[in-house]
């Protein structure tokens, strides 16, 4: 019989510390900060928005939907499929400061596209590397921890962004069932159950 796995508790920053992250994001430039604040507000999972294109930012609506995740895979490169259930498929409202910061981080980006030419991957990604291509989690990783230790916050994993999201938007009182759905999560009773500690 197998041994049970003790359920680990999930760490995350606290509202203060998600600010100081977020402050000083910016100093990696405007993708970077727009990559991050986008992460922390809707609580998608990193190779969801890796994934996210243009064409699934509605900025009129002020949403932006979820239908794909990215990965790579040895041997295979990087491997674009559906979400991770039928529920992760989702469309999550945005709010007006990240909608215009996004705004300003497309006008950025349709120049140095221009700048390459031809060199630039025509993927429509939101948040592509320097040529248009799909963003590796090691660079992402790397910018991430190069924040962290600056703004002399605890050490936590970027998918823990997930978590910040939740946990901040559970203490602000906002519902399960609104949390679950934009999170992805099959059931608000998978929230209650993994994020419990913070209420």
């Amino acid at each position: 019989e197998a041994p049970r796995v003790p359920r680990k508790e999930m760490e995350c920053f606290d509202l203060a510390q998600a600010q100081r992250f977020l402050k000083e994001s910016a100093a990696e430039g405007l993708k970077w900060e727009a990559f991050f604040a986008t992460l922390l507000q809707t609580g998608c999972r990193p190779g969801e928005l890796k994934a996210a294109r243009w064409s699934d930012l509605d900025f009129g609506a002020g949403t932006l939907h979820i239908g794909r995740h990215v990965q790579r895979l040895p041997g295979k490169g990087f491997v674009v499929g559906d979400t991770k259930t039928n529920k992760s498929r989702r469309t999550i409202a945005l709010g007006t400061e990240l909608l215009a910061m996004l705004r300003r981080h497309r006008a950025e980006q349709a120049v140095e596209r221009l700048r390459l030419g031809s060199l630039w991957e025509r993927l429509d990604l939101i948040f592509p590397s320097e040529i248009g291509s799909f963003l590796e989690s090691a660079r992402v990783h790397r910018v991430f921890r190069r924040i962290c230790e600056r703004a002399d916050l605890p050490r936590i994993r970027v998918c823990d962004l997930r978590h910040t999201s939740a946990t901040i938007l559970l203490g602000n009182g906002v519902d399960l069932k609104t949390v679950s759905d934009r999170l992805g999560h099959a059931n608000a009773t998978l929230v209650l159950t993994t994020y419990g500690h913070t209420l």
